[in-house]
């Protein structure tokens, strides 16, 4: 007996060393779910009867694309089936359960309830059966078939549909949409209209299957956006996001420029990576601060850099492709920018060619883009002439905006210098822009020979008649074919310039022809001063003045050799009644100014400058006054009494 129990012990024992897996097989599945894109979704993980379970580890790959874990919930009732599960937003889904003490049996049906972010899409949620694995309670495998699922969108989206903007800036309101909201398979065009459409951050989770943005046309977005093909930016489209677009196609941003000779742009890359091929057949140079010189870039495989800028003279018109990199985003510091004194123009030493890195406009502001040593100026390329920002809306840059992959100028006028073009100064050009009356600003801007230029006058207690480097700006000359007209402080030619006085003088403005004809000078801003101000145009060469109040617009012929010294802008203030004329003398003799007054007159004699500097104040007696002034100049003589005020111009020999 006791030989026949030990047979029995040792063939039960080789029976257990021998079963490498269980008898029983089972059923495990994932559910296919149909949810409304944008919101949470409920995904089922279901059994079939099991029983005498010991372990289950399961590994639950998911499209993180278009779902993001969130939890996972036990729904049997029973507390002993809760889980060990992984943390949120970890793919896969790891999910644990051991208990080989206690025989287990799990209900037919559903276990867990996992729940996941739910972007759009189609997405798959499925196991992982080689790393899934459920044991019985003698720990050894269950042969289990698993079935997958997936989630998918309760409304079909359109397969195409483009923005109208006809209700607002709302990308979910189907009122704005000529084919409804779109989807994840939803080809979208963004066209210009009355409004752009906004991703709130309050909407995370968009996809679409491609984007493209027409000219004049936007998008902002503050949550995400995935685009599961191409994204398109026709050139003068603009996008604004904070690296929260993701593009799993290409991404392509357009520049059109016309072409031919004298017809240069200035640009930039939009994206972290390009190269000088895409500009293959035409000029592209870079400028050199230390030379003062235009760089031919030779090699095609010459990588742009983010931030800088560049000329192109395109031999003929084109549109330009940057296709292969991602949008720029953050902040930009471009430092080292060198300021290099001996050059051949000592006017020009520090300037150096600056990139805007971004697929939109960029607004200048001196108070966010941290200048070090830089002037609080930019210099922008428009059709043959540099317009000017300043940042305060008084220069001749529209608004300060720099327009989207568009280069500008800036100076570091005597000292190695820093910036930083920061995101938060991105603006969708097309935006209108309140533009607030400047006061004290007076504009000019002379067109001919297809093309024109500007100058502009501000008057300002706290400017000199100097130049002053934090508020005037330097002339940059453009083509020599188009007009150029500019003011001048301390012999240096400025297209912004500052003047102390706004109460009487006069001010030299300088032009330049490279073609004999026809131009047009007109004002702008004379209803920016007080009304008792006026401004009277000399036309030098002609002789001709011009009221300015009356006729702000002015025709004259102008040669390429004539002198640039062509117009004389007066200015002074008069009574509202003017009696004086016919009882006051005013002229030069003698290298000194001479007023002859009425035996009674009383009241103060001003004289200034041709750069409005106050040179004389004196009082007025009747009879003969002289006031022996400088010879050889001009002057503004303004005579003060009770009834009015007479002003007049002498040259003193």
């Amino acid at each position: 007996m006791k030989t026949l129990n030990l047979i029995k012990i040792i063939s039960f024992c080789s029976i257990m060393l021998f079963a490498t897996a269980s008898v029983w097989s089972q059923t495990a599945s994932v559910g296919n779910v149909q949810s409304t894109p944008g919101g949470n979704v409920i995904v089922p993980l279901n059994f079939g009867s099991m029983t005498q379970i010991g372990s289950i580890s399961f590994k639950i790959d998911y499209d993180g694309d278009f779902l993001n874990y969130v939890t996972a919930t036990n729904v049997t009732g029973n507390s002993n089936l809760n889980p060990a599960l992984s943390a949120a937003g970890t793919n896969p889904v790891v999910i644990s359960w051991v208990n080989y003490t206690t025989p287990t049996d799990f209900p037919d049906g559903t276990w867990l309830e996992i729940e996941f972010e739910y972007v759009d899409c189609t997405a798959d949620v499925s196991f992982d059966e080689s790393s899934c694995l459920v044991t019985d309670i003698f720990a050894l495998p269950i042969t289990v078939t698993y079935t997958n699922g997936s989630v998918a969108p309760d409304v079909a989206a359109p397969a195409s549909t483009a923005w109208t903007g006809n209700a607002d800036q709302d990308w979910m309101n189907p009122a704005n949409w000529d084919n409804g909201v779109p989807g994840c398979a939803s080809d979208v065009v963004i066209n210009a209209g009355a409004n752009y459409p906004m991703i709130p951050a309050s909407k995370a989770n968009i996809a679409i299957s491609s984007l493209t943005l027409t000219a004049g046309s936007g998008i902002t977005v503050l949550g995400s956006l995935l685009v599961n093909n191409n994204l398109v930016i026709e050139s003068d489209g603009s996008i604004i996001e904070n690296g929260n677009v993701t593009v799993l196609g290409q991404t392509i941003a357009e520049r059109y420029c016309n072409g031919g000779t004298d017809t240069y742009h200035l640009l930039s890359s939009p994206l972290d990576y390009a190269q000088a091929i895409i500009f293959l057949g035409h000029y592209l140079r870079e400028w050199d601060e230390t030379t003062q010189m235009w760089n031919n870039l030779v090699a095609p495989s010459t990588v742009m850099n983010t931030a800088q800028g560049y000329s192109l003279n395109a031999t003929a018109p084109e549109t330009f492709y940057f296709d292969n990199g991602n949008l720029n985003s953050g902040d930009f510091n471009v430092s080292g920018l060198s300021s290099t004194a001996g050059g051949p123009d000592p006017l020009l030493q520090g300037f150096h060619l600056v990139g805007n890195p971004f697929a939109s406009d960029l607004q200048f502001t001196t108070s966010s883009w941290n200048l070090l040593n830089v002037s609080p100026m930019v210099w922008v390329w428009n059709s043959g002439n540099y317009i000017v920002g300043d940042g305060g809306g008084t220069g001749t840059l529209p608004g300060d905006i720099i327009p989207a992959i568009n280069a500008f100028f800036v100076q570091a006028p005597s000292a190695a210098g820093s910036l930083t073009i920061p995101q938060s100064s991105r603006v969708h050009g097309f935006v209108p822009f309140y533009k607030k009356e400047v006061e004290n600003r007076l504009a000019f801007e002379v067109s001919g020979n297809e093309y024109s230029d500007m100058a502009v006058m501000m008057f300002d207690e706290e400017a000199t008649v100097d130049f002053d480097q934090d508020i005037d700006a330097m002339k940059l000359f453009g083509l020599e074919t188009a007009p150029q007209l500019y003011c001048k402080a301390s012999d240096i030619p400025v297209t912004l310039n500052h003047f102390p006085n706004p109460g009487a003088g006069s001010i030299d403005l300088y032009l330049e022809v490279g073609a004999d004809g026809t131009y047009t000078i007109n004002a702008e801003g004379t209803e920016t001063f007080e009304n008792d101000v006026t401004f009277t145009l000399e036309d030098l060469k002609e002789g001709e003045m011009i009221d300015l109040e009356e006729n702000a617009s002015y025709i004259f012929t102008a040669m390429s050799n004539d002198d640039p010294y062509r117009f004389v802008l007066h200015f002074g203030t008069v009574g509202i009644e003017n009696n004086m004329a016919e009882d006051f003398t005013i002229y030069a003799y003698n290298s000194a100014v001479n007023v002859i007054a009425p035996a009674n007159a009383s009241g103060q004699i001003y004289i200034y400058n041709t750069l409005g500097q106050q040179v004389v104040r004196t009082d007025l007696t009747g009879g003969r006054n002289v006031m022996p002034v400088e010879a050889g100049m001009n002057y503004i003589v303004k005579v003060v009494t009770e009834i009015g005020v007479e002003t007049g111009k002498v040259l003193v020999k």
